[in-house]
């Protein structure tokens, strides 16, 4: 189970869902104590606590409609998780708010538009992802990826959001001795920028293991001249050099990312390595 002491660390947290009406609950009750570990006012606090319960209430819609089938190809029980991790910095940092779970597809048979059309007055289910996307000013999505917990990193999607979660202007306390707890996982992250090549390959490295790609991380040895290269799967690399990391597909899709942001780097990692696997399989079963 994961701690909110993940995130000032400079790490992702993770929990489990309970595969009931509590899920709802618990999500709440976890942003909260991120909001209040990251510095989010309540205001903003209340909103990320709805959007969290929203996005958990859904997937026992997921695992309602997709459960047994989904069991039968993991051979795992069906589960949910919450992930809280932050990105950016200074005055563009956020906490991204994402929830799994490892039902491949989705409740209509496709994915939901970035732009959900409004529901009827009289519907009795629907306003979820229309919630989130109101309150998050429409910093939300969807991804393949695969799960954090458990031995097996089964695969699955998750829906993410994302509000600010600003650096104070002085994290520094008067005739203190250093930065405030809640502001030491800052340092840390700023500590990342510094990172050479090959330091950020290593990082990268035992963070995709840690997601179930270890067996397939080829390196293509020593950083020169601060650059270093992974290979992740066939048609996908990761690049490493002048405090970024790009990874690209043999198709020319590239995303870019500083060292401060790894975690999220790996999460795109693994949602383009799930992405070329998928690639020819029935979108019925993703």
């Amino acid at each position: 189970m994961g701690s909110v002491r993940d995130l000032t660390s400079g790490g992702c947290g993770a929990w489990s869902l309970p595969g009931d009406l509590s899920s709802a609950a618990t999500a709440r009750r976890v942003y909260q104590e991120a909001a209040t570990e990251v510095g989010i006012s309540a205001d903003l606090a209340y909103d990320g606590m709805t959007m969290a319960s929203e996005l958990a209430a859904n997937t026992l819609h997921s695992v309602s409609q997709h459960g047994a089938a989904a069991e039968a190809r993991t051979r795992n029980r069906v589960r949910s998780e919450l992930w809280l991790y932050l990105r950016g910095s200074g005055s563009r940092r956020e906490l991204v708010c994402k929830v799994f779970d490892t039902c491949p597809g989705w409740k209509s048979g496709r994915a939901p538009s970035p732009f959900p059309l409004p529901v009827a007055p009289d519907a009795t289910g629907g306003r979820g992802l229309q919630v989130v996307h109101e309150l998050s000013g429409g910093r939300w999505g969807h991804h393949l990826t695969r799960a954090r917990l458990g031995r097996w990193k089964v695969r699955g999607k998750a829906v993410w959001f994302a509000l600010p979660a600003p650096r104070p202007a002085d994290p520094w306390l008067p005739g203190g001795d250093g930065l405030t707890a809640r502001d030491a996982g800052l340092a840390t992250m700023e500590q990342c920028s510094q990172l050479s090549a090959g330091q950020a390959t290593e990082k990268l490295q035992a963070m995709l293991s840690a997601r179930g790609l270890g067996p397939r991380l080829v390196s293509t040895g020593p950083a020169a001249a601060d650059l270093s290269v992974l290979l992740v799967t066939r048609g996908l690399t990761v690049f490493c050099r002048g405090g970024s990391v790009l990874i690209e597909t043999a198709a020319g899709d590239r995303q870019h990312y500083t060292y401060a942001d790894l975690e999220d780097a790996t999460e795109r990692a693994v949602c383009m390595t799930e992405e070329l696997e998928g690639a020819g399989a029935n979108p019925a079963d993703r």
